[in-house]
């Protein structure tokens, strides 16, 4: 097992008929094939029993103690912590757990934090990749990194992506960021491993772009473009207005977490 990366995710599942939950299972098995430990926080119903599958599959699972999604995100980085301090993890990798693609690119990802160059990674997706996107999440995601890169002075960073990379020493961003904590008008705080680099840049943190051939799984683009397409953009618009509105909080606050 690969004792430098542990690779950490949250999920929630209404019903094992959901493409997500399928292709959850083939990124927790990739993930042990590769030699990964992988933790997972479920909130899924007890009646399920997601969490027997996953650890069947060979995934460390806990479940979630408080409702919210940036609940899960704050508690899983705490548990990955306690993994680095006790194993001697060298870097944390957040996934969503539908990007199964996203396994083998973990070495070339992590490896400025290995190297000791970097405190947080962040992949950027290639035109390549760019091509296997469902078309309106290509537009919104686009959309925001433009807009983020204003904010921060990089347009190197695909904050929109979702993975990320962080050391064991900048858990803490991730970890510390509440809602009650980031100023006046709190905000939604659902995608915080995504947020975090915004907040990590105003405290010095080194942080890279590792460009990836992340190809996003076929089944889901089809999924999004076509059969449930009303849905989805609807989704995205939601996320871009809900991240964005974080980026730009955490630009400009008076900063007095740490």
């Amino acid at each position: 097992m690969n004792k430098d990366v542990v690779l950490l995710t949250a999920t929630f599942y209404s019903n094992k008929e959901l493409l997500r939950y399928k292709i959850a299972l083939e990124t927790i098995k990739n993930a042990v094939a590769a030699g990964y430990k992988i933790i997972v926080l479920d909130d899924s119903p007890d009646e399920l029993n997601i969490p027997n599958d996953f650890k069947c599959l060979g995934a460390i699972v806990y479940k979630q103690t408080e409702k919210g999604f940036g609940n899960s995100r704050r508690e899983i980085f705490l548990l990955s912590k306690k993994e680095c301090d006790e194993n001697g993890y060298k870097a944390v990798v957040w996934l969503e757990p539908e990007k199964d693609d996203i396994v083998r690119l973990i070495p070339q990802i992590v490896e400025p934090i290995i190297k000791g160059q970097a405190d947080i990674s962040i992949p950027f997706r290639t035109e390549t990749s760019w091509r296997s996107y469902p078309a309106f999440q290509i537009q919104s995601e686009q959309a925001g990194n433009k807009e983020l890169a204003e904010l921060i002075h990089r347009s190197d960073l695909d904050c929109y992506f979702g993975p990320i990379a962080y050391s064991k020493d900048a858990i803490k961003y991730v970890t510390t960021m509440k809602p009650i904590d980031i100023g006046e008008g709190k905000i939604v705080d659902n995608y915080i491993p995504q947020y975090a680099p915004s907040l990590a840049l105003r405290y010095g943190a080194r942080i890279v772009s590792v460009p990836v051939d992340f190809i996003y799984n076929t089944k889901q683009k089809n999924e999004e473009d076509v059969v449930m397409k009303d849905e989805f953009v609807e989704k995205r618009k939601r996320q871009l207005s809900e991240v964005s509105a974080a980026h730009k909080k955490l630009a400009t606050i008076k900063l007095e977490i740490f």
